[in-house]
């Protein structure tokens, strides 16, 4: 184990000692979730616009519509890159961008 990996770490030292115990895949994957690693990131710039909620409701709707006269599989795909754009761009909540990013996972896995 190297030593920078502990110091960067946030689990207190009997953490560590049991840390230390496990398996080489198992420590990497500690450290990968720490707050060490990958830090909490700040505050949005500012929060979406109306015209920007209406975006996002807008792919929602043109992608889980049960309607096939509104599901469009592709334009959704389009949609919900625009709101990832504007999501990232404007710092938005992690989740939130987490959230979009499995739904246009899921409209790939369908188109």
């Amino acid at each position: 184990i190297e030593s920078w990996m502990l110091q960067s770490s946030p689990l207190n030292t009997v953490e560590k000692l049991e840390v230390m115990a496990e398996t080489p895949l198992m420590l990497n994957s500690n450290l990968l979730l720490s707050d060490a690693v990958l830090p909490t990131g700040g505050k949005a710039e500012r929060p979406p616009t109306k015209e920007e909620i209406e975006l996002l409701q807008k792919s929602f709707a043109t992608f889980y519509s049960s309607n096939p006269s509104v599901r469009n599989v592709p334009q959704a795909v389009e949609l919900l890159g625009k709101c990832l754009t504007i999501w990232e761009d404007t710092k938005q909540s992690r989740d939130e961008i987490a959230g979009l990013l499995r739904v246009r996972g899921d409209a790939y896995m369908v188109s």
